[in-house]
């Protein structure tokens, strides 16, 4: 009954499962997102897949950091569980795990370190570079471009076989240089790689990288608050636009749209999309720009859009 099912929505190698093409899914969602996801029921944008659940993460590769695919377990509602997104995360980082441990054994404790540096370098340029390998992340791929590997390592190691950290100034492919923090990498006492951290200025000789800037929390309440799809959700809310309308014009669900709007009342602090309505045209005069649409609710209907005035219209959704 599953595969048939399935067979129905089109849910087999050759059809295309990203947002753009069937809305919110599970395998589209972390696909876009890079991240693990589950999708309920009405929660898919596509009418098709309502009956189903679906539980995806990404698999990651570990020596780029690019996107090799998307582990995805698929049921009906009936029968769908929370643990389902649990058993999608462990099984893609097992695989990661074994394309891991694929590599020989030093290259892998290289990688191993570089992966967790990874973890911390918040898109920071990060390099695990020796004689056989180099692994990079997406920043750095940036910066290298096509650089060989093992003129890089040439110009590397000769600091780090007499110190365990150094600073070095390096030429890049662009045509500038690079400063970067150079850190050790070894196994049984036995220096067998090092990574590099790309820095945006000098630092002195045995100096440890500046730590990250911590990232600023987002406020609680207010428009700040609201992230950039809730956003365009008030944004088009306050055009007069219905739940499905938005939900087609921003390839979410229906009931997406609605789960963000009731985030949006909260953190507005308004019960009704009329107060929501006069918020957004009141921060829009206040920026200096109303939309079009506004103007046209403005000059159709003055009793809802009015300065100081109160909104008396409500409008569907």
């Amino acid at each position: 009954m599953l595969r048939a099912r399935l067979d129905r929505v089109m849910l087999a190698p050759g059809f295309c499962y990203q947002e753009s093409h069937v809305g919110t899914n599970a395998i589209g969602t972390a696909l876009e997102q890079r991240a693990p996801c589950r999708v309920v029921g009405t929660e898919h944008f596509d009418h098709a897949l309502t009956r189903l659940a679906c539980a995806a993460a990404p698999i990651v590769d570990p020596t780029t950091a690019s996107l090799l695919g998307v582990i995805d377990l698929t049921c009906s509602v009936e029968e769908s569980h929370p643990l389902m997104l649990a058993v999608a995360k462990r099984s893609a980082r097992d695989i990661e795990q074994r394309l891991v441990s694929a590599n020989p054994a030093g290259d892998r404790v290289l990688l191993e370190c570089f992966l967790r540096a990874r973890r911390g370098a918040r898109g920071a340029a990060l390099v695990g570079l020796n004689g056989q390998a180099m692994y990079t992340n997406a920043p750095a791929v940036k910066i290298l471009h096509d650089m060989d590997r093992a003129l890089l390592w040439d110009l590397v190691s000769p600091a780090l076989f007499e110190r365990q950290r150094a600073a070095l100034e390096l030429p890049v492919p662009a045509g500038g240089s690079s400063f970067v923090s150079c850190e050790t990498v070894a196994d049984g006492g036995d220096v067998i790689g090092a990574l590099l951290r790309f820095l945006p200025q000098p630092v002195a000789a045995d100096a440890h990288p500046a730590a990250p800037e911590p990232r600023r929390p987002r406020p609680a309440l207010g428009w700040e608050s609201l992230t950039e799809t809730e956003r365009s959700v008030a944004e088009l809310a306050s055009e007069g636009r219905t739940n499905r309308e938005i939900a087609v014009s921003t390839f979410l669900s229906p009931h997406t749209v609605g789960y963000h709007l009731r985030h949006i009342f909260s953190k507005l602090g308004v019960d009704s999309r009329v107060e929501l309505t006069r918020l957004v045209v009141q921060r829009g005069r206040e920026a200096g720009r109303v939309t079009p649409a506004h103007q046209v609710l403005s000059q159709s209907h003055p009793d809802v859009i009015h300065p100081g005035g109160l909104l008396a219209r409500v409008m569907s959704g």
